[in-house]
């Protein structure tokens, strides 16, 4: 026999440590990276020059690939922030929410970073043929064009929330069969 009211706890605490991811997401991109000046700042607006809202959205050269992704470290610092809080819900609340929290937190930022390469950098692959995808790909392209607007990657709820998610159906996009350089 197993406990059901475990499981939809740790559900619970999964789904609600995706949604602050969402959220996370937004608050660092939109005020850390884009508002804030320093080092962060400095390698973002970087990111930013390489990868315009035009036909420069695709890596044309193959060493910018490198300005797609975090550094290998700030992904494990990122998730690890989470922690104190984390643990500190978990002793008001009596809920075990450190490791199911850390596990979305770190499947968020995984899932940020590989939509972030396939956005900018294309190959065909399986999930760029989605509709959801070419939905996000163009929400970050025109990001890329008003850097002001469209802050989410994975998915657009802060945007909407806070009134940053624009759509156009006028847009120019890249073309997304556009193979990158080797």
């Amino acid at each position: 026999m197993f406990d059901v009211s475990g499981i939809l706890i740790g559900i619970v605490i999964v789904v609600l440590a995706l949604v602050y991811a969402n959220f996370f997401e937004y608050a660092l991109h939109r005020w850390l990276m884009h508002r804030l000046h320093g080092f962060v700042k400095r390698e973002h607006m970087l990111h930013h020059s390489i990868f315009r809202g035009d036909h420069r959205y695709h890596v044309l050269r193959s060493e910018d690939r490198h300005f797609i992704l975090f550094e290998w470290w700030q992904g494990p610092v990122i998730v690890a922030s989470h922690l104190p809080a984390l643990w500190t819900i978990g002793v008001f609340t009596g809920w075990p929410v450190v490791w199911p929290g850390l596990l979305a937190l770190a499947a968020y930022f995984a899932a940020y970073e590989h939509l972030h390469w396939c956005m900018h950098n294309p190959d065909d692959r399986a999930v760029e043929r989605t509709a959801f995808f070419r939905y996000l790909d163009r929400n970050h392209q025109l990001h890329h064009g008003q850097p002001r607007i469209n802050f989410n990657v994975v998915f657009p709820l802060a945007d909407w929330v806070f009134g940053t998610l624009q759509r156009s159906r006028r847009a120019r996009y890249a073309e997304r069969s556009i193979k990158s350089p080797s």
